[in-house]
């Protein structure tokens, strides 16, 4: 009896550590590399096409990058705004390479590392598994705020909300990489991890190159029309009360 637990117990364990598919978003090539951009960055309405103003910077944390998926479908095309809009999970994140400059420095190096959402293959072949789409969205590291965040989905969220609600405190930079679809490694055939970068077997639609992360600069929120409402009345009684003494 108690080794038909054992041998259930470890059919659990690698049940679940197959789970989830194994990519990687590290790389050390200038062919993929990232540039900060004079443009104003598609986030905030800009086309980011403006001209380059060097590669990301080498300074350990100096950009973040959230790797986000969701599954593959045959229709969706990038518009700019794909790291707002339904669908997409957090696969994993990154930040920027200290060696290879505007480079991601990806969680797991090479040997890649487990992505929520991003279903192993379970045959002998990578597209066995679930195919994705992913994009790669990248940010100088100031426009997060750095109280209270401890794990990688806080620090996602945090700057997520700052997309959504358009409201940036500081300027820097923002951008995102162009759509791509592929395959994860792991199962249980222990399939390699694939990279993101580069078109292979298990990345059919695997970046070819890097991105712009363009500019954002602090923007004043617009006041509500009840916010008007309100100082007009305080203004009213002001006069009101004024006129009374």
């Amino acid at each position: 009896m108690k080794k038909t637990l054992a041998i259930l117990g470890l059919m659990a364990v690698a049940t679940l550590s197959y789970a989830q598919g194994i990519v990687s978003i590290n790389q050390g090539s200038t062919v993929y590399a990232n540039s900060t951009n004079t443009g104003i960055s598609a986030f905030v309405g800009g086309s980011g096409s403006l001209v380059a103003t060097g590669l990301t910077a080498t300074a350990s944390s100096g950009f973040y990058y959230a790797l986000l998926d969701q599954a593959y479908t045959g229709t969706l095309t990038d518009n700019g705004t794909l790291a707002i809009s339904n669908g997409w999970t957090l696969a994993m994140m990154g930040t920027n390479a200290t060696l290879a400059k505007g480079g991601v420095n990806g969680p797991g190096g090479a040997a890649g590392s487990p992505a929520a959402g991003w279903g192993a293959p379970t045959g002998a072949s990578y597209n066995t598994g679930t195919e994705d789409y992913f994009i790669l969205v990248g940010w100088s590291a100031n426009l997060t705020p750095v109280a209270g965040i401890t794990t990688p989905a806080q620090l996602w969220a945090a700057i997520q909300s700052q997309i959504q609600s358009g409201t940036y405190l500081v300027s820097g930079y923002l951008g995102e990489s162009a759509l791509g679809y592929g395959y994860s490694g792991g199962g249980p055939n222990l399939l390699p991890a694939t990279s993101i970068y580069g078109v292979t077997a298990g990345m059919p639609g695997g970046l070819t190159g890097g991105f712009y992360l363009s500019s954002v600069a602090p923007t004043v929120p617009i006041p509500e029309p009840t916010v008007f409402a309100l100082l007009g009345l305080g203004a009213a009684g002001l006069l009101i009360f004024r006129r009374r003494k």
